[in-house]
């Protein structure tokens, strides 16, 4: 049989595991979206990073 100090402490280690990551979040910021695709690939060139292109058939 587990003491009840033992599994009260348990419980907590639990407890604080599954809150803390969540405690801890930032918003996250938003991120730029461009509709023209020569803005997008000018910022791309600048910053070294790649494009990601959405198609998609709905307005």
């Amino acid at each position: 049989m587990v003491r009840p100090f033992r599994l009260i402490a348990r419980l907590a280690v639990v407890l604080v595991s599954l809150i803390a990551p969540v405690l801890g979040q930032e918003e996250p910021e938003a991120l730029p979206w461009h509709y023209s695709y020569q803005e997008a690939l000018a910022e791309a060139k600048g910053s070294g990073k790649p494009i990601l292109l959405c198609f998609r058939c709905a307005p």
